[in-house]
């Protein structure tokens, strides 16, 4: 299984950030292959998990957070055999229904 959790902004200090740090061992120790997509991240710790940042412009929030959604959706478009997990609401995803994963609009 390959899983990607997906985080706008990555810091070692937040609460979500610990409970993906959390998520993504218990993931890996059960044989899963994680990445942790992303926006910043202050190159601490992610766990046992490659990160992948996604590049966008520093444009206002909002849009800086549309763009965020917009890459991670082309990037789930290009990595169909990943299963997207987001850590926070991102504006531009589609919920699967069970308020755990995300599949790219189609």
């Amino acid at each position: 299984m390959k899983v990607a959790l997906v985080r706008h902004r990555y810091s070692p200090h937040g609460g979500a950030e610990r409970y993906m740090d959390t998520l993504s061992a218990a993931l890996s120790d059960a044989g899963a292959e994680v990445r942790l997509l992303c926006a910043s991240w202050d190159g601490s710790s992610a766990g046992k998990v490659g990160v992948e940042r996604i590049s966008v412009p520093r444009k206002p929030v909002l849009l800086r957070l549309l763009l965020f959604a917009r890459a991670v959706r082309e990037w789930a478009a290009n990595h169909p055999d990943w299963l997207l997990f987001p850590s926070n609401a991102s504006p531009g995803r589609r919920s699967t229904g069970r308020g755990t994963a995300s599949m790219p609009n189609g």
